[in-house]
């Protein structure tokens, strides 16, 4: 009974990132749009920047859940978070400077993709840097 209920979370946290995704796909498409008709970049950079961190953090409510469960007191992992988190955060926030000033790109990227990827990574690392300590 409790792997079927089991498979019934999973089966609905699957449900529920897929249609973020879906989501997330549709709107970008409308920003992009409406920015490519007013020439006003800075929603399109905004979304593309900030929605792929929340989409990140989707992905890692499942063990923020199962921390909840858990005993103890809760921690913040600051060497994972620095480390890890800075690069991230630089990385996935580097287009949303660009609107205003020419930034430093890294590893010489002029596509978005690496920035969406490092905002879902970003997302991800905050919700798992926060551990419970019994």
């Amino acid at each position: 009974m409790r792997s079927f209920k089991r498979f019934g979370i999973l089966l609905g946290y699957t449900v529920l990132l897929f249609a973020a995704m879906y989501a997330y796909q549709l709107f970008e498409m409308h920003v992009r749009q409406v920015a490519q008709t007013t020439f006003d970049m800075l929603p399109y950079i905004v979304h593309s920047t900030f929605a792929p961190m929340i989409l990140g953090l989707l992905f890692g409510l499942p063990r923020m859940l199962e921390m909840q469960q858990k005993p103890g007191k809760w921690q913040i992992d600051w060497l994972k978070l620095l480390v890890l988190g800075i690069p991230f955060c630089y990385c996935a926030t580097v287009f949303l400077s660009a609107v205003y000033i020419q930034p430093f790109f890294p590893f010489g990227f002029e596509t978005q993709w690496l920035s969406k990827i490092c905002g879902v990574a970003f997302g991800y690392l905050l919700l798992t840097s926060f551990t419970k300590k019994t």
